[in-house]
C-alpha cells in the first residue's frame, strides 16, 4: 500500500504500484459493497477512493492523492470509478428497502401469507431493477467516464470495467434485494455467509485473472510457478462480474429454502398492493440517496480548493474514519428489521423500547471506537500513507470526527427505524436539510470566503453529524406512532 501513496520523484519507476493497485482495490472495493449490503439500502455513504489503472474504487492511487512536481492533482481520475459504481446501485437499494419495509411489517402483523409474497416478488423486483439499470449502464458505458470529468487516459479502461460489471446487473440486484428479504425474514448469517464466500471468489479470481503468469519464491530453494492470465484492467472487470454471478445465485438459492417464500409460491398472479409498498417506501429512498450523493460530490469539489495535501488527508482520513463506523451501520440493519416487525403489530412501545436498547449498545460500542480513533489517529493514518505531512493532516481532522462519531451512530439508527416502518419521508427531509444547512453552505463560506483550511470543513461534518441526530431523534419521540401504524395498515390494505 505505501507504494501506492508514496510521493514520485521525476523519472521514478511505478511499476510496484501499477502490480499492486488492481487487488487491493478489488479487495476494498467489496468488502465496502458487502457492508453496503448489510446496512439494507443506505446508499447514501459514499466511497471518496480512487480508482487504480482504472480497475474500480477502494484504494487511493498515484492519480488520486499524489502530489506531483508541478503540484496540480489529476482528481477527477480518482472519483470516477466512483462515481460509475455508485450511480447505479441508487436504484437496487432503494428496492431493497422497499422489500425490507414490506416483509418485515407483515410478519410482524403474523400475515405470512403477504410476507410470502413480498419475498416472491423480490424475485421479480430483482430481474427488473437488474434488466432496466444494466441495460442502461452497458448503454451509456462508453460516455460516462467523458460526461464525469476523467481524463482521455483512462477512459478506455473505465469504460470497459464499467460495461463488464453492468452485463451481471440482474445477479447484482438480486444479491442486495433478495439478501434485504432474507434479513426481513430473520435470516442474517446466510446472506453474511454468501457474501464473504463472493469476496473471496473475486480475490482469488483477481489473483489469477489480473497479473501474468509468474514464479513465487517460497524459499531459496523452492520456487512456485503461478498462473496468471494477465488480464489487467479486464481481469478485474471479470472477477467481479463473476463474483456478482456467484452472489445472485446463492442469494436466490437460499431464498427458494425459506418458509415465507414457500408460503408465498402458492399464490398465483402479482400482488399490486405489495408492490405498491414496495415502490412507495423505495422510492423516496432512492430520492434521498440521489441528493444526498449529489451533495457529496458538490462537497468533495469544495475540498479540492484547499490543495493536494488537503485532498489527500481528507480522502485517507475518510477511509481510516469508515472502520470506526461501519458496526454503527450494521446495528441500522437489525433496527430497520425490528422496527419493521413492530409496525407490523402496531406496538408502540415496544418499538420505542427497541430503539432505546439499540441506541444504548450502538452509543457504547461507538464511545469505545471513538475513544480509540481521539486518541491514536496518527497511528490510523500511518495504514494508508507514509507521508508525515498527510498524516499529521489526517490525524487533526480524525480528532475532530471523533468527537461526532456516538451522535453520527443515533442518527443511523434513528434513520433505520423510520425506514423499516415505511415513513422514508422524514429522514429524507432530515438529510438535505442537514446537509445544505450544516455541511453545504457552511463549507462554502469557510473554504470561499473565510480561506479557512482542511479542519473548518470537518467541523462542519461534525455540525451536519450533530444536527441530524437532534432532527431525527426529536422528530421519533414526538411522532405518534399508533395513529401513523393505523393509517399505514389501511393504505397497505
Amino acid at each position: 500500500q505505501p507504494a501506492l501513496l508514496q510521493r514520485q520523484s521525476p523519472g521514478q519507476d511505478w511499476s510496484l504500484a501499477d502490480r499492486q493497485a488492481p487487488i487491493f482495490c478489488a479487495l476494498f472495493r467489496r468488502c465496502d459493497r458487502s457492508r453496503a449490503r448489510s446496512k439494507t439500502g443506505y446508499a447514501s455513504e459514499h466511497r471518496y477512493l480512487g480508482m487504480a489503472n482504472g480497475s474500480g474504487t477502494g484504494l487511493p492511487n498515484r492519480s488520486t492523492i499524489h502530489r506531483h512536481s508541478d503540484g496540480r492533482t489529476n482528481w477527477s481520475t480518482g472519483i470516477c470509478g466512483r462515481r460509475l459504481d455508485h450511480n447505479c446501485i441508487l436504484a437496487v437499494d432503494y428496492a431493497s428497502v422497499g422489500v425490507m419495509a414490506c416483509t418485515s411489517k407483515a410478519i410482524g402483523a403474523q400475515n405470512p401469507k403477504r410476507a410470502g409474497i413480498a419475498c416472491t416478488q423480490s424475485v421479480l423486483l430483482s430481474v427488473i431493477t437488474g434488466f432496466v439499470i444494466g441495460a442502461i449502464a452497458v448503454a451509456v458505458s462508453p460516455f460516462l467516464p467523458g460526461w464525469l470529468g476523467a481524463e482521455e487516459e483512462i477512459r478506455k479502461d473505465a469504460f470497459l470495467y464499467f460495461c463488464i460489471t453492468s452485463l451481471p446487473m440482474v445477479f447484482r440486484a438480486a444479491a442486495t434485494i433478495l439478501g434485504a428479504a432474507l434479513r426481513a425474514t430473520g435470516n442474517t448469517k446466510g446472506p453474511m455467509v454468501i457474501t464473504t464466500m463472493s469476496i473471496l471468489v473475486n480475490l482469488v479470481l483477481n489473483f489469477l485473472l489480473i497479473y501474468p503468469s509468474r514464479k513465487f519464491q517460497l524459499t531459496e530453494q523452492i520456487v512456485v510457478p503461478l498462473w496468471g492470465a494477465g488480464m489487467g484492467v479486464i481481469g478485474a472487470a471479470v472477477a467481479t462480474g463473476i463474483s456478482f454471478i456467484f452472489n445472485g445465485v446463492f442469494m436466490f438459492l437460499l431464498l427458494r429454502k425459506n418458509q415465507y417464500y414457500q408460503i408465498g409460491r402458492r399464490e398465483a398472479g402479482i400482488s399490486r398492493s405489495v408492490l405498491k409498498e414496495c415502490i412507495r417506501v423505495g422510492l423516496p429512498v432512492a430520492l434521498r440517496c440521489i441528493v444526498i450523493y449529489l451533495g457529496h460530490i458538490f462537497f468533495t469539489g469544495m475540498i479540492g480548493k484547499l490543495g493536494t495535501l488537503a485532498i489527500a488527508a481528507h480522502s485517507i482520513a475518510l477511509t481510516a474514519e469508515k472502520a470506526f463506523y461501519i458496526p454503527g451501520y450494521g446495528m441500522q440493519a437489525a433496527a430497520a428489521t425490528l422496527a419493521g416487525t413492530e409496525a407490523g403489530r402496531q406496538d408502540t412501545e415496544r418499538l420505542k423500547l427497541m430503539v432505546r436498547l439499540m441506541t444504548e449498545i450502538s452509543l457504547a460500542i461507538m464511545t469505545v471506537l471513538s475513544l480509540l480513533l481521539f486518541f491514536f489517529p496518527a497511528q490510523m493514518m500511518s495504514l494508508f500513507t507514509p507521508d508525515e505531512q498527510v498524516i499529521a493532516e489526517g490525524a487533526r481532522v480524525l480528532r475532530i470526527v471523533a468527537l461526532s462519531e456516538p451522535l453520527f451512530v443515533i442518527a443511523v439508527i434513528v434513520e433505520g427505524v423510520f425506514d423499516g416502518v415505511g415513513n422514508v419521508n422524514t429522514p429524507f427531509a432530515v438529510s438535505v436539510v442537514a446537509l445544505w444547512l450544516a455541511r453545504l453552505i457552511p463549507t462554502y463560506i469557510c473554504v470561499n470566503v473565510l480561506n479557512l483550511g482542511l479542519e473548518s470543513v470537518w467541523w462542519c461534518m461534525v455540525c451536519d453529524n450533530v444536527l441530524r441526530c437532534l432532527l431525527l431523534w426529536a422528530m421519533f419521540y414526538r411522532r405518534d406512532w399508533g395513529a401513523y401504524f393505523q393509517r399505514s395498515a389501511s393504505i397497505a390494505e
